[in-house]
């Protein structure tokens, strides 16, 4: 169905009623629009205070689906700050026997590069919203253009930080889209053989043969063990003829047959293990709450292109 007006207005006078009416809801989106980052900086702002410095904090179990070798808990007492209690019973072969290792994660705590990272995205997040502003509708042709263009890439900008922190809760690589493909990332994860950890102490002290690793995955708390040995370390003649007759089988996993550089060494992973803690409930409602928000931006986003008659872009697309 359609409708039209008769009589039929002249071309121009149709023409400059289009533009006054489109300049019209130009200016009614942006300040619509001022109301949408009130809302996203109250939203930013409760994650904010989620992931802040208070007691008792967070307390996860850490436990390992398919083997109970490795059990304990995890304190998430600040945002930047992890102690735990958790013994490390490993087979840490060495030349003369089999010796097990049981180790206690610091009391004090440590700090987590990844929770350090989330915090300053929701940071740089609030920063962006503090600098888009609109004068007015009474803001001249050229002004309220440019405040369109302005606000369009904010908001662009600030996607990419809402996609780059759930990343991070979600231990997943940020998306590559044309809205953040340009920009450096502000967080990469390190690989575990370039981490540097002596700022991690251990009661008592881990063996040098094993490597801890924490990170963030699906707002939960991945525990990573590898027990290393030299690639100049040659199996010995009785561990070549159990292996030949099927007596002994190495442990299989990922990084087997790997080598890594580690502290100047080339190493191979010889055991691996990977200790996964119950969600922590402050990383689920952060989690959720920037998918909402991220939902939002993008919403805000549509609606700034249909007006402004923008090409639809890929990076709109969830």
């Amino acid at each position: 169905m359609s409708t039209s007006v008769y009589p039929y207005l002249p071309v121009e006078q149709r023409r400059e009623a289009e533009a006054q009416s489109t300049a019209n809801e130009l200016s009614w989106l942006l300040n619509s629009l001022e109301e949408t980052l009130l809302a996203l900086r109250i939203g930013l702002e409760e994650c904010a205070t989620l992931l802040a410095p208070v007691q008792p904090g967070s307390t996860l179990v850490l436990s390992s689906p398919r083997s109970e070798r490795i059990k304990g808990h995890v304190t998430r007492t600040l945002s930047l700050r992890l102690r735990s209690h958790a013994p490390l019973n490993l087979a840490v072969a060495s030349t003369s026997s089999t010796e097990s290792s049981s180790t206690t994660l610091p009391e004090l705590g440590f700090p987590l590069a990844t929770l350090t990272a989330l915090r300053m995205l929701l940071q740089k997040s609030l920063d962006c919203l503090d600098m888009t502003h609109f004068t007015g509708p009474r803001a001249s042709a050229a002004a309220r253009d440019s405040a369109a263009q302005f606000f369009a890439s904010q908001l662009r900008l600030l996607q990419s930080f809402l996609q780059e922190s759930l990343s991070i809760l979600k231990g997943s690589s940020p998306p590559l889209t044309s809205s953040n493909s340009c920009r450096p990332s502000v967080y990469e994860a390190a690989a575990w053989y370039s981490e540097e950890s002596e700022c991690i102490s251990f009661t008592p002290e881990l063996p040098s043969a094993v490597v801890l690793n924490v990170n963030i995955h699906e707002c939960s708390l991945l525990v990573t063990i590898r027990v290393l040995e030299s690639c100049a370390q040659q199996p010995t003649l009785g561990s070549r003829f159990l292996t030949g007759i099927g007596a002994q089988r190495p442990l299989e996993h990922d990084e087997l047959n790997k080598e890594f550089t580690y502290r100047g060494e080339s190493v191979r992973v010889k055991e691996k293990y990977r200790v996964e803690s119950s969600a922590d409930p402050c990383l689920l409602s952060c989690a959720s709450k920037l998918e909402a928000l991220e939902r939002t931006v993008l919403g805000a986003r549509e609606a700034l292109r249909v007006v402004m008659d923008l090409e639809q872009k890929t990076e709109l697309k969830t």
